[in-house]
């Protein structure tokens, strides 16, 4: 690989890992702030309320934070490999582990914005069903996200394809 190239490739994933890391400090504050507020806000107006219906009305809001909470998670896996790509570690087992984390992380996520956290919502609300909400761009996004896993478990096996690769040369 050209030299110039090379080093064009580990300035753009080093940009591309700082943005990630302030994207990633972005949603984690925003998201503090905002159960932070809407807690608050939820226990001071009720309050005659019993601790029962107290910790419902928190988890209320805190059930529905557990697939920004996996994205989180996920975008962190991401900015991992670009930091594996940014020291020139393209062809890495760790970057491929990250970049196939990531995905499969993600897909946990709309697991749980689609079935976990209505589910629970239900049950915290006294109904006892099953409930599914998911939405026509849930599925694009799901499927989406199973390639970008997919993909990440190609780059495991070109890892592995380079290594034998390069014991043969």
């Amino acid at each position: 690989m050209p030299e110039a190239i090379f080093e064009r490739a580990k300035l753009s994933a080093a940009t591309a890992q700082i943005w990630g890391s302030v994207a990633y400090w972005v949603l984690v504050v925003g998201l503090a702030l905002s159960f932070g507020a809407g807690a608050l806000e939820t226990l001071l107006a009720m309050p005659d309320a019993d601790p029962i219906h107290r910790v419902g009305a928190v988890l209320s809001l805190t059930v529905p934070l557990l697939p920004a909470i996996l994205f989180i998670g996920a975008l962190d896996h991401l900015r991992r490999a670009l930091g594996e790509y940014a020291a020139g570690n393209f062809f890495s087992s760790s970057s491929a582990k990250w970049v196939r984390r990531a995905g499969e992380e993600a897909v946990y996520a709309m697991a749980a914005k689609a079935v976990l956290v209505p589910t629970i919502l239900g049950w915290i609300h006294s109904s006892d069903v099953f409930d599914l909400s998911f939405e026509p761009v849930d599925w694009a996004l799901l499927a989406f996200l199973i390639f970008v896993a997919a993909i990440g478990r190609v780059l495991d096996l070109a890892v592995a394809i380079k290594a034998e690769n390069d014991e043969i040369v």
